[in-house]
């Protein structure tokens, strides 16, 4: 899941509302511990997933090419080529995971989602069509139920990337948040920013 390059969003983007986030339902075209995969993520290069128990930012960053190798032989960091230009020409890409979970979270809680969208994604890959997925649907956005007593976290509301909205009664000194993956933390008034290798 990790190492999977940002799926184009161009295609489906004109049916949403600018700004808003797509979110893709895992219909078997990627290993199952990814739930939604979410198109339009604040950051360039950033690819978005969701799983039951995490959220990862997974960053993509490409390298001029320099031919290196790790001690396994294999390309350090992940290689690809480059099939624009030419055979032999190759590209590097550097990679950011994020992994962000709740502390204490509710371990029975469900993910859903709502706002349907009428438009679809299709991937064909591979010559194998029992690996084809069609018609993959597609929604405007997703809520983590429960994830603390009376308290889900909201993403793709349009008027914010995510938000936790609690009910009455409901203890919001309980939420606790864990970013893995980041150098560093800070927070400037209401923005979490998070430093990686990669800059902020």
């Amino acid at each position: 899941i990790l190492a999977q390059p940002a799926v184009p969003q161009a295609a489906i983007a004109p049916t949403t509302q600018a700004g808003s986030l797509i979110f893709v339902e895992n219909a078997g075209q990627w290993p199952a511990a990814a739930r939604y995969q979410v198109w339009g993520s604040p950051a360039e290069g950033t690819t978005t997933w969701l799983a039951e128990d995490a959220i990862w930012l997974t960053h993509l960053d490409a390298l001029p090419a320099t031919p290196h190798s790790s001690a396994s032989g294999l390309p350090s960091p992940l290689t690809f080529e480059d099939r624009g230009e030419g055979p032999g020409d190759r590209s590097e890409v550097r990679v950011v995971n994020l992994k962000l979970t709740f502390l204490g979270a509710n371990p029975n809680g469900r993910i859903e989602s709502f706002e349907p969208l009428p438009a679809t994604v299709s991937y064909f890959l591979g010559d194998d069509p029992s690996q084809w997925h069609a018609a993959v649907p597609v929604y405007g956005g997703v809520r983590y139920v429960d994830l603390y007593p009376g308290i889900d976290l909201v993403l793709g509301q349009r008027d914010t990337y995510w938000r936790l909205k609690a009910r009455a009664g409901a203890d919001t000194r309980a939420v606790r948040l864990r970013v893995e993956g980041a150098d560093g933390l800070a927070l400037d008034q209401t923005t979490l920013q998070l430093m990686t290798a990669m800059g902020q």
